[in-house]
């Protein structure tokens, strides 16, 4: 008898769209809001690094 490979699958199934979120706990951490923002007073809102020690904000292309 001579060694054949096993047959290769079909193509996966298409999910179902009315099927339940596998994880809901998981997607409301992924839409839960972010570490608070502060600003200067401009039109723009500044990041603050919070690994840095002084709070300062990070400007672009420093280090």
């Amino acid at each position: 008898m001579p060694d054949t490979p096993p047959p290769r699958p079909g193509p996966a199934p298409e999910p179902d769209p009315d099927a339940p979120e596998p994880d809901a706990a998981a997607s409301a951490r992924l839409l839960a809001p972010g570490p608070p923002v502060q600003h200067d007073g401009g039109e723009r809102p500044t990041a603050v690094d919070p690994r840095a020690a002084t709070g300062r904000p990070v400007r672009e292309g420093t280090r």
